[in-house]
């Protein structure tokens, strides 16, 4: 300090003036006094000492030095315990020096700026790499001393998360720290699924999972996709490497603090373990997607769907026949949350932004969007990633229509300049991949795409549904419950979150596991609508296009799914008065409801038909002999409708003809004409027709007698007259 010529040392109290032949020495912080010997570029050479330490497990070993065996082949366990600073100091050499570089960019704007001025950060990265990778190829892939124990990890973690944070202040090495070393996830964690590296995972993810929860939008711009996926693709192949000495599944849970310490962490991952990794992974990656979704970042959840559903077909023969089952291995768990992932996306609220136009980028237009979902996902033999495909397309085809993105065709464009259009980049390489989606319906993009572009990009719904009913005809005997589940969803929207939109908060679950973190729950989006039809009060059904693919497909389904489906639409029609003129609003439901009182009438004419020459001959004579004694007349054979499921179908077909028919005849006008004409008309159509008419027929006036000719004939009337409103209604 200097005060008027005056040097005043404020410790000791003692002055000095400053003469001629005083000096003044300026002390500087080493943090000024690097850049005058080259700046941080000068601290790099540090790591290069990574390269000329032993990554050998047994070089740090008590017993390996007493010259005892190789530890790892006599106890594996010892080269992986913790033993403190003085066992460890090799593994502590990396944690060490990116907390020393922490400590020179914290606060220093210089220091910052050259270390990212001379790409230092992108060297820290190779370094790292070539330091596992040797210890890989001396180790034979079974030693990382990054995951070699607990304390090793846990300063690793830390090292990261203080370099990070030091470089707060410079926005270009704040970013490039954070994805080329911090969330770098094939750099610090690809290459250990069959390590054993336990101590890492546990570390690290979990830190991972909550920047991504707390920074969505920084994770989405600086991580790609595709490098997660490759990690999701890792992790969830088969182990080459079996470890019997591990500990078993869910045990690590109950270990107290203290015990997980002294836990020796040489084990290899099970595959619970396993599983909660990948469900971390897919966690992140929900968590990035659903704040903004851009092509590049959807893109790789294409391929990586398209991908393993394209070896699903490859494995036809490994599969169970007749099931239409995968198998449940990991790939299978890993696919259905890959689905999982598009569902939530495409059904979250609010809508995730530029997810549409992205998926309308990458396939061109909302038709290959649709013919992709139809032909990959609801194309599987497996039937709970059928149902998430069919809940999918439900989740595109309303966003579609809500957002209004259809367009009409523009008359300038002329048909040889839409045929000249070529594909490029990664819609070329998709279409290509799709081409070879499933067993003849892969080649379906192609006129899928000749149908895209002679419209020139206007979506065609009707089409869209004629295909999957093509589909799920395909795939009558695999319908399951999950399937079945996904058609009433198609079906109907109650405006509930099993029918509606989802949140984020019903997707991630924050897990206590030994790896912990926000992992994904498939859950929610499974179990739609498993439990039966959703609320009769507020349903509402959402198109009739859904009605129709619906009502068509019920002649090829089995008899228990047929008496199901008769039984909620006959359900939906007296619960709503909308879902009646839905139905009716069909062009095609006399037809297919026709059709279904047909079957049943043959199926009883036939079981009746079918019986023994013997018994028919018996029954004859016994007619005879009554007949000519005059005891009783013949009775008429009702075994087949003594069935159960026959005369179940039976009564609900008729009940949910007669009951719309007798809607439309209520209504007057030229509709009840037409509706009873059109059903006359529907007896060439099968050989027993005019059976099937009079039959129908007559439940039609049962169901006139029952509630009147005029529809809405209460509000006619007074409440004092209530008690003869029915008979005046019955004799309009």
């Amino acid at each position: 300090r200097v005060s008027d010529g005056v040097i005043i040392d404020a410790h000791s109290g003692l002055n000095a003036e400053l003469g001629e032949r005083v000096s003044r020495w300026t002390f500087e912080s080493i943090k000024d006094t690097i850049g005058s010997l080259g700046g941080m570029q000068r601290l790099l050479p540090l790591f290069g000492a990574l390269s000329s330490l032993p990554v050998d497990p047994a070089a740090n070993s008590t017993a390996y030095s007493a010259g005892k065996h190789h530890p790892s082949r006599q106890d594996p366990r010892i080269s992986f315990v913790s033993r403190g600073i003085s066992g460890d100091y090799i593994n502590m050499v990396l944690p060490s020096l990116l907390f020393l570089f922490s400590s020179f960019i914290r606060e220093h704007e210089v220091n910052a700026r050259e270390l990212y001025r001379c790409g230092g950060i992108n060297l820290i990265e190779k370094f790292i790499y070539d330091h596992k990778k040797r210890a890989f190829e001396t180790s034979n892939g079974d030693y990382y001393g990054l995951g070699s124990s607990s304390i090793i990890a846990n300063s690793s973690v830390c090292a990261l998360l203080n370099l990070w944070q030091s470089s707060r202040h410079n926005f270009g090495l704040e970013i490039t720290i954070f994805s080329r070393l911090l969330f770098n996830i094939q750099l610090l964690l690809g290459g250990l699924a069959d390590c054993p590296c336990v101590a890492l995972h546990s570390a690290l993810l979990p830190v991972l999972s909550e920047l991504a929860k707390l920074n969505p939008d920084k994770v989405r711009d600086c991580v790609e996709t595709r490098e997660l996926f490759e990690f999701v693709h890792e992790y969830s192949g088969n182990s080459s490497k079996t470890d019997t000495t591990a500990i078993d599944d869910g045990s690590r849970n109950d270990l107290s603090p203290t015990e997980r310490k002294k836990l020796i962490l040489d084990s290899r991952l099970t595959q619970i373990e396993r599983g909660h990794i990948i469900d971390l992974t897919f966690g992140i990656i929900t968590i990035s997607l659903s704040q903004r979704c851009y092509t590049n970042n959807l893109y790789p959840l294409i391929t990586f769907i398209s991908y393993n559903v394209n070896l699903e077909w490859e494995e036809m023969p490994e599969r169970t026949r007749g099931t239409g089952e995968m198998k449940r291995g990991s790939r299978y768990k890993t696919t259905l949350k890959a689905v999982s992932v598009l569902l939530f996306l495409l059904q979250k609220n609010p809508p995730v932004p530029h997810l549409i136009e992205s998926l309308n980028e990458i396939f061109e237009n909302g038709n290959g969007a649709a013919a992709w979902m139809l032909c990959c996902i609801v194309n599987s033999n497996d039937d709970s990633i059928r149902a998430l495909g069919i809940k999918s397309l439900t989740a595109y085809l309303h966003a579609v229509m809500s957002s209004n993105q259809t367009s009409t065709p523009d008359p300038s464009i002329h048909l040889s300049s839409i045929q000249g259009t070529q594909k490029e980049g990664a819609t070329a390489k998709l279409t290509m991949t799709m081409k070879y989606v499933g067993t003849g319906l892969g080649v379906i993009s192609q006129s899928a795409n000749a149908l895209s572009n002679l419209i020139t990009g206007r979506f065609n719904i009707k089409v869209v549904y004629k295909l999957l009913w093509h589909l799920l005809k395909c795939h009558r005997e695999e319908l399951g419950d999950a399937s079945t589940a996904a058609l009433m969803y198609l079906l109907v929207d109650d405006g509930s979150s099993a029918s509606g939109s989802l949140k984020l908060s019903d997707v991630l679950v924050q897990k206590n596991s030994f790896v912990g973190g926000f992992s994904l729950n498939t859950e929610c989006l499974t179990s739609q609508y498993s439990n039966g039809p959703p609320t009769l009060a507020r349903q509402n059904i959402r198109n009739t296009h859904g009605v129709s693919t619906v009502l068509r497909l019920l002649r090829f389904l089995s008899p228990d799914k047929k008496e199901r489906w008769l039984f909620d639409f006959l359900a939906l029609i007296l619960a709503s008065p909308n879902g009646v003129n839905m139905i009716l609003a069909c062009d095609d439901w006399q037809p297919c409801l026709f059709q279904l009182v047909a079957e049943v009438i043959e199926e009883i004419n036939g079981d009746r038909d079918d019986s023994g020459n013997d018994e028919n001959a018996a029954k004859e004579e016994d007619a005879i002999v009554g007949a000519s004694n005059y005891s009783s007349p013949v009775a008429v054979d009702t075994e087949p409708l003594s069935r159960p499921s026959v005369r179940t179908r039976y009564d609900l077909s008729l009940k949910l003809y007669s009951t719309l028919l007798g809607h439309c005849v209520r209504q007057g006008d030229e509709k009840a004409f037409e509706a009873v004409e059109m059903a006359a008309s529907l007896q060439r159509v099968d050989a027993n027709g005019s059976e099937v008419f009079s039959i129908v027929l007559s439940h039609l006036l049962a169901d006139l007698i029952e509630k009147g000719t005029v529809a809405h004939v209460e509000d006619t009337y007074d409440e004092s007259e209530s008690v003869n409103v029915r008979n005046r209604a019955l004799k309009q």
